[in-house]
């Protein structure tokens, strides 16, 4: 079964992260695990029923809580895949990337809002935390996507051998959901190289596209994130799969953070795959 995490809160981002969760569920068969994090003034698992009745604004939070995750149970229940939902007493994003990692999710999909980052709980920064840091994959969701599953997704990359384990990941989501890959080479001043060097190191990755049609392309552009960019718009792209080294990001492709930028530029769906945990 492929099990899918959702950070959620009362945004409109949390609500078509969670619709593209809950497709995604229906193509693989999978369940879809709502989570939400909240902060307390207290250690609030630690406390008696006696000492709860102490923080009655807390309470009325956790109800509202408790209502927003049946709700968005509701919906996947509705559709027909099988969910539950976790509350997490802690503001501290690093209790999605610990419970993920614990429950052995296939995937998080989370919403995100532009520049500044998933919303309300997950704000700014908080996104950039869980790309680099989640072991499974990150599907970030910028606004709702009424035609879902993704058919043309672009890979890009350098495409050396460290990369790939984290493409048969992507290649594996891909195929799952019907699609096909373009794979990217973005060719920029600082790490030019000529069009058939760039595509014999493809051809390697295009052997493990046995399921799926994959197409090889070299693209030239100002810097990556601007070439990966324009030619996703330029191909009418449904979504941009990376594969990143979290801290250094996108693999082979040298400028600082790059996944952490795609994914806040993007208006497109990004997944991203970690290079430690492709496999």
């Amino acid at each position: 079964m492929y099990n899918i995490l959702v950070p959620v809160d009362l945004s409109d981002y949390a609500e078509a992260a969670a619709s593209v969760a809950v497709k995604i569920a229906l193509h693989s068969r999978g369940k879809v695990t709502f989570m939400h994090l909240l902060a307390t003034p207290v250690d609030w698992v630690s406390l008696t029923v006696e000492e709860e009745g102490n923080f009655p604004e807390v309470k009325q939070e956790i109800t509202e809580a408790k209502a927003m995750l049946n709700r968005f149970k509701e919906l996947a229940n509705e559709a027909g895949v099988q969910s539950e939902h976790v509350l997490e007493f802690s503001q501290e994003v690093k209790g999605i990337v610990d419970h993920a990692s614990k429950h052995g999710y296939d995937l998080i999909v989370m919403g995100s809002h532009g520049t500044s980052g998933v919303i309300g709980a997950l704000l700014g920064t908080k996104t950039q935390h869980v790309v680099r840091q989640a072991t499974a994959p990150v599907l970030v969701v910028k606004q709702p996507i009424v035609d879902f599953p993704p058919k043309q997704v672009v890979f890009a990359s350098s495409f050396r051998e460290e990369v790939g384990e984290a493409f048969a990941k992507i290649a594996s989501f891909v195929h799952m959901m019907g699609g096909y890959i373009k794979l990217l080479y973005v060719n920029d001043r600082e790490n030019f190289e000529t069009t058939r060097r760039s595509k014999a190191r493809m051809a390697a990755f295009i052997q493990q596209c046995v399921h799926l049609p994959c197409e090889q392309h070299v693209y030239n552009a100002e810097n990556p994130e601007k070439g990966i960019l324009q030619f996703a718009e330029d191909q009418g792209a449904d979504l941009i799969a990376l594969a990143t080294h979290g801290r250094t990001g996108l693999a082979g492709m040298l400028k600082q953070s790059l996944t952490e930028q795609i994914v806040n530029h993007a208006s497109l769906p990004v997944l991203s795959v970690h290079l430690e945990t492709g496999s």
